[in-house]
């Protein structure tokens, strides 16, 4: 098990259906209110297992810091290409501590274990 450095965590702002707190960056199973996350370290980075309600398996990142021209190329496809999902329909998601609501278009809707 790897021992993180002291104060570490994982602040996961542009996931929709993440903790609504950071995450200590500690290996293994992690409760964010009712919901259950997994931190796995890995050779190259971390990857991290969405609660069973999310409607993605998780994210990785690297050790290695970024910086924002790290993502430019992916942050300009995913804004004005024509087949992103990001600019045809419009999504809007909120974590809370038991559920995560999303409208996508006209759907609204909860999931969680309640």
């Amino acid at each position: 098990m790897h021992t993180p450095d002291a104060g570490r965590f994982i602040a996961e702002a542009g996931w929709g259906e993440g903790p609504l707190d950071p995450l200590p960056l500690i290996e293994g199973p992690v409760r964010a209110g009712v919901l259950d996350f997994r931190i796995e370290r890995q050779s190259d980075g971390w990857w991290v297992t969405q609660h069973e309600f999310g409607s993605s398996a998780g994210f990785w990142f690297a050790d290695a810091p970024a910086t924002l021209a790290d993502f430019q190329a992916h942050h300009e496809r995913l804004s004005t290409s024509p087949d992103s999902s990001f600019g045809q329909t419009l999504v809007v998601q909120q974590p809370f501590d038991d559920r995560s609501v999303t409208l996508r278009a006209r759907t609204l809707s909860y999931d969680g274990p309640g």
